[in-house]
């Protein structure tokens, strides 16, 4: 069966082309209707998930509470900037505003009023009222650990084993371990395993010493290409059921860009994504790539940018242009 919009709804649809009476989740419309969904590392699992308000087929912003590993929790989901920003509970009143009022940028209206209430507080009297001390918190760029925060030696007898080689680390760090991190804008991300020298020499022996390092770094090359080479067939074939009347060569184009390093079609949520998660994932990325390689070789955006107009401004603007070529795009040749 296969998802299509008739009447302003979502429906399930059988090979014949007659209706099914199964019910179509929240879920799979906000999917079907192409709105951003905050995925996380292990592919954004999400085991329930509810639209609390607006409508996914007319409302280009709706308001969902999901449950699960990767995102749990309200967010606010725009479709005309490709964003999603988590609500606290007091906000939820604010996000059914921002639904109902159909903001350029939802991000930008939220922050803005976030700042107006932090601006409010006097964070001094309110520290003297309750007994507090204030300290000043400054992001930085460098290492840290939980064990000893910000991160500048290693200690005596220890030595740093680089992240990579996945059955070697988690030998280690059966014993004695820190796990260092590198912070760069506000997150964080292991960059290796700090833990005692005989440690992970022993480890490293028990795994065959060099010629087993040897080994598994072929294996792990040989896993990583046939995963590349089966994503990206699957992205493809994704992009073309979705966009059955997209060029050949826009369809090469858009692929390609896709699965570079640091794009959509690399992500750790499609690269790491579970077998049953695999195709939910493709089907997302597949419109978000096509979108994106629409927004810069199809409209003026980038030229908009550089005359200084705010991100979620620019793309708002050409969000009208957009969906008329995602539409052509979309009719069956």
């Amino acid at each position: 069966m296969e998802l299509e919009e008739k009447n302003g709804e979502i429906i399930w649809v059988k090979k014949d082309g007659s209706p099914a009476k199964r019910k179509v989740s929240d879920r799979r419309r906000i999917d079907f209707c192409g709105f951003p969904t905050p995925f996380g590392p292990g592919g954004g699992a999400c085991k329930s998930l509810t639209i609390i308000k607006g409508d996914p087929v007319k409302d280009d912003a709706v308001l969902v509470e999901a449950g699960g590993y990767s995102w749990h929790g309200k967010y606010l989901l725009s479709r005309t900037d490709d964003d999603c920003v988590r609500i606290r509970d007091e906000e939820r009143e604010l996000a059914e505003r921002l639904v109902e009022e159909s903001k350029e940028s939802i991000r930008e209206e939220l922050e803005r009023v976030r700042k107006e209430k932090r601006d409010a507080v006097d964070i001094e009297a309110l520290a003297k009222e309750r007994g507090l001390k204030v300290w000043e918190a400054n992001q930085f760029d460098g290492y840290w650990c939980k064990e000893h925060d910000e991160f500048n030696d290693i200690p005596d007898g220890w030595d740093f084993l680089p992240s990579g080689d996945g059955a070697l680390t988690r030998k280690v760090r059966r014993g004695p371990h820190c796990i260092l991190m590198k912070k760069k804008h506000g997150h964080s991300k292991p960059v290796g395993t700090i833990a005692p020298s005989d440690n992970i020499e022993q480890a490293r022996e028990e795994l065959g010493g060099e010629e087993g390092a040897k080994r598994r770094e072929k294996s792990k090359k040989r896993g990583q290409k046939k995963r590349e080479k089966r994503i990206t067939k699957n992205l493809k074939k994704k992009i073309r059921q979705q966009f059955p009347s997209i060029p050949k060569k826009k369809l090469e184009e858009v692929t390609s860009k896709a699965r570079r390093k640091g794009s959509v079609g690399s992500a750790d949520w499609v690269y790491f994504s579970s077998e049953e998660e695999e195709e939910e994932s493709l089907r997302q990325t597949a419109r978000l790539a096509v979108k994106a390689h629409i927004r810069h070789k199809h409209t003026d955006y980038d030229q908009i940018l550089l005359q200084g107009v705010p991100k979620g401004r620019a793309r708002f603007i050409v969000s009208g242009q957009i969906e008329e070529v995602l539409e052509k795009w979309k009719k069956t040749q």
